[in-house]
């Protein structure tokens, strides 16, 4: 039987910074309290860590709240309220 991973969930976060340094992206976020925090992500190259860039500060100058999922070594901030507006969309 497969073992069974645990997700780490983080919601209200906001982008505060965001730098880029070749195909790292290093991303500030506040949480609801003001608390902030700093997240890291690394890409194949730096094309997709541009892009990436690209839309947290698209985020960070729209205040979009944000969720960060973690889990095996992989996590994502995600706009989750946009995803469900898309699915309810479709339906």
């Amino acid at each position: 039987m497969p073992s069974k991973s645990r997700l780490d969930v983080h919601q209200h976060l906001t982008v505060d910074g965001v730098r880029q340094t070749g195909s790292s992206v290093r991303v500030e976020v506040a949480d609801r309290e003001g608390n902030r925090h700093w997240i890291s992500f690394r890409f194949s190259d730096v094309a997709p860590a541009a892009q990436h860039a690209a839309r947290l500060n698209h985020w960070r100058d729209l205040g979009t709240p944000l969720t960060y999922v973690r889990g095996d070594g992989h996590g994502a901030l995600v706009d989750d309220e946009e995803l469900f507006r898309r699915a309810y969309e479709s339906a």
